[in-house]
């Protein structure tokens, strides 16, 4: 499965016409080190009703398999524990809190973004 993760990343990634999405390509490479994705399956409908109390008996068992292997590719194999990095200089656990942190209030708060194209080209 972790095959046909990285042949979509690859064709998501690969040059196309549209030139913001060449921008915004050239920016998400330009600015790590390592770009991997990982995809999940819907976690069931069950779990987006809003009397939902968090039972994990009506997750979707295909979406339990897949957060399992995600869990174990990012926690239990030390080399794949890599401090993040923008441009290069990595960030300790409070920056990126605090990047996390801007970001969603930003878009809590309805603030309005510079014009530009995509989002990437707005920070």
């Amino acid at each position: 499965m972790e095959v046909e993760m990285e042949e979509y990343l690859e064709k998501v990634i690969a040059e196309r016409d549209a030139i913001d999405l060449k921008e915004t390509r050239d920016q998400i490479s330009s600015c790590f080190e390592n770009v991997t994705c990982f995809m999940m399956t819907h976690p069931g409908f069950g779990v987006t009703k809003k009397n939902y109390t968090g039972d994990v008996s009506v997750v979707d068992p295909t979406f339990l398999r897949l957060l399992d292997r995600y869990c174990e590719r990012v926690f239990n194999r030390g080399d794949n524990l890599i401090p993040k990095a923008i441009r290069g200089r990595e960030l300790t656990a409070a920056e990126l809190g605090a990047y996390i942190k801007a970001y969603a209030e930003m878009f809590e708060s309805g603030a309005r973004f510079p014009e530009a194209a995509t989002m990437l080209e707005a920070t």
